[in-house]
């Protein structure tokens, strides 16, 4: 089973890879043990033993216990007002505070329907749902934290429901889909996709210090400047190597997400919609879900391996209206692919740029050509047919329905139009932007 209850406060999530494990505690608040590789049946709890840190508070219940403080315990949803003083996944406006203590929990066969909230599909293989229970026995607010297993994606989809038990209205000024706590050990990583119009999805990769960082949007939308998706790594980590897990919204509006590592060098992500002028009244008896969320661990679950095409190349110039190659260049493996707007090569050339090269595969599954750089679009065709087009800067194209085991032939044709033909007495001495291929392509896959 992808979920299971070890005695009756802990509770353990498997996926394919990863095991992630959430304690009730001795006073009621939910602790976050661990999100990592699976632990052999190991309860984590020994994570959580942590020394007498100078003017961290403790709260109430500990009484003289001062090495149990919320200023320096990892926690599964922390919210305002609890002497944690770090971001926190919800508070109330005009509130003390909202302590929310662990009341039971559910485990329910499939998926639980949000109704006019986008969600996953059912699988061939029946997913588990994990619904723990949560109150504040002052505000009489309540927190359902869901969590489905998706066992075959090596995810866990997580989302939040808050209902008003109370006989007055509340107003919720922030409620986050997900809070997650990383341990302290290695430095951390955070790489985030920035980006602006016909170039989205700019990865940005920099190294976690004490303090805060956010990104976000506050248009209404996701937007192109910056995408609702982030990724925590460790240090080292690549493509095929070190620990990582990466965060991202199934739907997204405004949104924001901010990751603080704190004075014991550990990391909390918090996500979800954007608190920037956000307040929902909540009546007596009324419930809302809190935005979806998805949460692949590890890396190998968010990109693929990829390999970058480093072979001949052939490029012929295809000149329009006559359709006549106009020059032809040849390029060894490992070469730079060139400028051809440059002055050397066709400086007023009008049509189009078709580059082709063969390479092999096999036992490939899943497989796409990514164009890293390209002159406004392109077109790939794969053994003669058409597999898709690049619109942009950069994209991807699926491969997969027509890769074929063995020797393959690639082709990717990139436009150069007639907007480079004319030109004004301020642009005529000008360097003219590249076209072409501005980088060697690159092959994605999930096994080669």
């Amino acid at each position: 089973m992808a979920i299971q209850v070890i005695g009756d406060r802990i509770f353990q999530i498997e996926t394919e890879h990863t095991c992630y494990q959430i304690q009730a505690d001795r006073h009621n608040i939910l602790s976050h043990l661990w999100y990592g590789p699976k632990t052999g049946g190991q309860v984590m709890d020994y994570l959580q033993d942590y020394p007498d840190v100078g003017f961290a508070g403790s709260i109430a219940d500990a009484g003289n216990d001062r090495t149990y403080s919320l200023d320096t315990r990892l926690q599964e949803y922390p919210c305002e007002g609890t002497g944690d003083y770090r971001i926190s996944a919800a508070g109330l406006e005009d509130s003390r505070g909202l302590d929310l203590r662990y009341e039971g929990f559910e485990i329910l066969e499939g998926r639980p329907p949000l109704e006019r909230l986008p969600g996953i599909r059912e699988t061939d293989i029946p997913l588990q749902t994990l619904v723990i229970h949560l109150a504040d026995h002052v505000t009489q607010v309540t927190c359902d934290l869901f969590y489905v297993a998706d066992e075959e994606n090596d995810a866990i989809i997580r989302s939040a429901r808050f209902e008003n038990r109370s006989g007055r209205p509340v107003w919720l000024d922030r409620t986050a889909s997900l809070s997650l706590d990383v341990h302290h050990g290695e430095p951390v990583g955070l790489i985030t996709f920035t980006g602006r119009h016909n170039k989205e999805r700019q990865f940005t990769r920099r190294r976690l210090e004490q303090g805060i960082v956010s990104t976000g949007s506050t248009r209404g939308t996701s937007s192109h400047q910056q995408n609702p998706a982030v990724i925590l790594t460790g240090p080292d980590t690549t493509e095929t190597n070190g620990w990582a897990v990466g965060a991202m919204l199934v739907y997204s509006g405004s949104f924001r997400a901010d990751v603080e590592m704190d004075q014991l060098g550990q990391a909390r992500l918090v996500m979800g919609i954007n608190p920037y002028g956000f307040r929902w009244k909540l009546n007596p008896g009324e419930s809302t879900f809190i935005i979806l969320k998805r949460t692949p661990c590890p890396k190998k679950a968010v990109s693929r391996l990829q390999k970058k095409l480093q072979l001949c190349w052939k490029i012929k110039a295809i000149e329009y209206p006559s359709h006549l190659c106009r020059k032809t260049v040849t390029l060894e493996a490992g070469a730079k692919m060139p400028n051809m707007n440059a002055i050397k090569e066709l400086y007023d050339f009008t049509g189009y740029f078709e580059y082709t090269t063969v390479f092999q595969a096999d036992d490939v599954q899943k497989a796409d050509i990514y164009l890293p750089q390209t002159c406004d679009g392109a077109e790939i065709w794969l053994n003669g047919q058409y597999a898709g087009a690049v619109i942009g800067s950069s994209g991807r194209v699926a491969i997969d329905r027509i890769l074929k085991a063995g020797q393959n032939e690639l082709c990717i044709r990139v436009p150069n139009t007639l907007i480079w033909k004319m030109k004004d007495e301020y642009s005529f001495y000008m360097q003219l932007k590249p076209t072409g291929l501005g980088d060697t392509p690159v092959m994605e896959y999930s096994a080669f």
